[in-house]
């Protein structure tokens, strides 16, 4: 489902072939070699973890594919700190994961401290994000409707976008149990709205 989700807002966005990694070509490494810096919006649709997740994950990440031999450059996370470390103008950064606003795990330490706080040391000026585990099916719908509904009206702005894909989807698409807030009122936009 998170290459359908992918797939559906890189034509809603015109990228191109090559701007989308997928499967085995979604590695650290070749997420590196993107020119990041020259993309408007990243769209990240994955698995997140915060601290603890995995045995020795000191701090949140974004699972990507791990490499046929694992280093500390690439080992199949891309971390909090690798994120900062990062170079992006984007206008919008999408974290379609699960618990994408939780804190850096630190005690004491607040929402948005981890990933998302990340994203905006990295230069994204807005992201999309989430503060709990998220379903794939209700994921992919909402993302896709958002990301139409932004395209269509840009002027309009992401927070709306977003707002408005959520009225779709409690009245009209999918099953019954789409509309349960559960599957959709852990999205957030945060940031600087353009």
């Amino acid at each position: 489902e998170t290459a359908q989700e992918i797939k559906a807002l890189s034509t809603a966005f015109g990228a191109r072939p090559q701007d989308i990694l997928l499967g085995g070509q979604a590695t650290e490494a070749a997420l590196r070699q993107q020119p990041l810096d020259a993309y408007r919006i990243i769209a990240f649709a994955t698995h997140g973890l915060v601290t603890g997740d995995l045995d020795g994950l000191a701090e949140p990440g974004l699972v990507l594919t791990p490499p046929a031999k694992s280093s500390a450059e690439d080992d199949g996370i891309l971390t909090m700190s690798e994120i900062a470390q990062m170079r992006l103008d984007a206008e919008l950064v999408i974290l379609s994961a699960c618990n994408t606003a939780s804190s850096d795990g630190r005690a004491g330490a607040t929402g948005l401290s981890g990933l998302a706080r990340a994203f905006l040391t990295s230069g994204a000026r807005s992201l999309i994000v989430t503060h709990w585990a998220i379903p794939s099916g209700p994921t992919v719908a909402l993302m896709t409707k958002s990301a139409r509904d932004m395209a269509a009206a840009p002027q309009r702005g992401w927070d709306y976008a977003l707002r408005s894909a959520v009225r779709e989807l409690i009245a009209v698409e999918g099953p019954a149990e789409y509309a349960h807030p559960a599957n959709w009122g852990a999205f957030v936009v945060f940031g600087m709205q353009s």
